[in-house]
């Protein structure tokens, strides 16, 4: 996988252990501005402002005053700590801000955005004659929604059966998702908030 945070591109190794995927802990630290420390089975990563806490083949991860569960342990393995892929992610969300770091899991990036976005998240639910879906920015949006008449909008067929769903979109899809066969154009002001699912 890959990170890229500012100008700087960042190519990190993993590896399936017991079936997860896991990351090397000093190359979390590398693109993090943070050091590791080790003692008695335990780690710290010292970031710029804060400190995370980890226990080997304890899955469970301290995050300043809270405590956050991994979907693994960490494990000493080759005389190297790996911790589960989703310590990278709430590592670099310590340190740059988690409404900052995009993740996309079909190229296998890892990204910093820039503050300047507005559109951080979007939730949509399907129903038989409409898709009902929620705007969540930072600030007040202005955008344009291009309607498509041959396709329903914000869902396809095969997610339809799930009740509810969520996706974050990076800067660059700011304020509108762009679709080549739209045909109307509605302009709509607003900052509509719908609470952020947990990661």
């Amino acid at each position: 996988m890959e990170v890229l945070h500012g100008d700087r591109w960042k190519a990190i190794p993993t590896e399936v252990i017991r079936g997860k995927e896991y990351v090397p802990l000093d190359q979390v630290a590398a693109v993090t501005d943070g050091s590791v420390q080790r003692a008695n089975g335990r780690f710290l990563l010292r970031l710029p402002k804060g400190v995370l806490a980890l226990t080997e083949n304890i899955p469970r991860i301290q995050v300043g005053s809270r405590e956050v569960a991994l979907a693994a342990p960490p494990v000493l393995q080759g005389g190297q700590v790996w911790v589960p892929l989703e310590v990278l992610t709430i590592a670099m969300g310590e340190r740059y801000g988690e409404e900052r770091v995009f993740w996309d899991e079909v190229r296998r990036v890892l990204w910093v955005g820039s503050t300047e976005h507005t559109l951080r998240l979007v939730r949509y639910r399907t129903y038989p004659e409409y898709t009902r879906i929620v705007w969540e920015t930072t600030r007040p949006l202005e955008f344009v929604l291009r309607e498509d008449e041959t396709r329903t909008l914000g869902a396809d067929r095969a997610s339809q059966a799930e009740d509810d769903a969520a996706f974050v979109l990076p800067e660059h899809l700011d304020g509108a998702r762009k679709n080549e066969d739209g045909q109307k154009e509605q302009h709509h002001r607003g900052n509509r908030k719908h609470r952020r699912p947990p990661p």
